[in-house]
């Protein structure tokens, strides 16, 4: 089970940082209940195991890891006399974070909503369920809007959002990524997900954000980023750099061409000048704030955090 859970997130089976974070608590409890073991010590070091491996399985997912950090915080602290008893922690650790998770989502999807203007043009970018929902959300509420989908390279995620929206009845336009440029003129408002946020504000998301960022600023079309607080990465407050995850040269050219290297990186980093606003549980705010959100939510020891970046770095 634990092995094919990896699998599924390393080969993007998984789409969105929100689903990933879910996936992984849910692997983990599975494989908790499932477990024979009488062994307290033992089955504990198990779940600890299984936890590492999850949360190192791409780089870029910071849910994923402050999810599984916040469960390994609270079995730290729990009684572990019994196996039983770390079966009750692990599932109600499990169960509080993913009430979290959902609550902060409908939050955020609800303050993004109401962010898109009406008679208004959206351009989205790669594919992240917040800005489905929350524009899906502005249709059903009357709002008639446009959006403008980019494809998104090489794995083509911008198909999945321009599907997801023309289902719900939005009026939708896929375009290239390159033709961003052209279109930016008839745009009103730029939103897109993230993966990370950092410290300062900047805002890790799919390769060509930045770029759109830059354009959006050149034509002063204002960008929002919708995202929960559970996205932020508090090791980038003490000076630890997130990894850019790189991803397969197969994805961008199938068949080598003798003498030619390919790079794909997954992601980029658009400062947080680039941003006009975070959409979030607690409303819209600064870049910089979306660190503050999160520790008015999160109770998570860092050494996890940490534990995962040097088996990260070490890879």
């Amino acid at each position: 089970m634990a092995l094919s859970s990896i699998k599924q997130i390393r080969e993007l089976k998984i789409q969105g940082a929100s689903n990933v974070a879910l996936f992984v608590l849910d692997s983990l409890l599975k494989e908790g209940r499932r477990s024979k073991s009488k062994d307290p010590k033992k089955f504990y070091e198990r779940i600890l195991e299984l936890a590492f491996r999850l949360a190192v399985a791409r780089p870029t997912e910071p849910a994923a890891r402050n999810a599984l950090a916040f469960v390994l915080t609270r079995l730290e602290q729990a009684d572990k006399s019994s196996v039983a008893s770390i079966k009750r922690e692990l599932s109600a650790s499990v169960g509080e974070m993913k009430r979290l998770i959902d609550e902060i989502q409908r939050k955020t999807i609800e303050v993004a909503s109401n962010r898109i203007p009406e008679n208004g043009t959206i351009l989205t970018h790669c594919h992240s369920s917040t800005v489905v929902k929350a524009i899906s959300l502005a249709h059903r509420r009357g709002k008639k809007v446009e959006v403008i989908c980019t494809e998104t390279r090489p794995r083509y995620q911008g198909r999945i959002t321009a599907k997801e929206l023309a289902s719900a009845g939005v009026s939708t336009t896929l375009i290239v990524d390159s033709a961003v440029r052209k279109f930016m003129k008839e745009v009103d408002l730029v939103l897109v997900g993230a993966d990370v946020v950092c410290s300062n504000g900047a805002v890790i998301n799919k390769i060509g954000t930045s770029m759109i960022a830059a354009i959006a600023k050149e034509h002063r079309v204002p960008l929002v980023v919708a995202c929960g607080s559970y996205k932020f990465d508090p090791l980038t407050e003490v000076g630890y750099l997130e990894m850019i995850e790189e991803r397969s040269p197969r994805e961008v050219l199938p068949f080598p061409i003798k003498g030619v290297k390919v790079k794909n990186p997954a992601f980029d980093v658009t400062p947080a000048d680039y941003v006009d606003a975070i959409a979030c549980e607690e409303g819209l705010v600064p870049p910089i704030e979306l660190r503050n959100v999160f520790k008015k939510k999160f109770e998570i020891n860092m050494k996890f955090l940490e534990e995962f970046h040097k088996i990260l770095k070490s890879k």
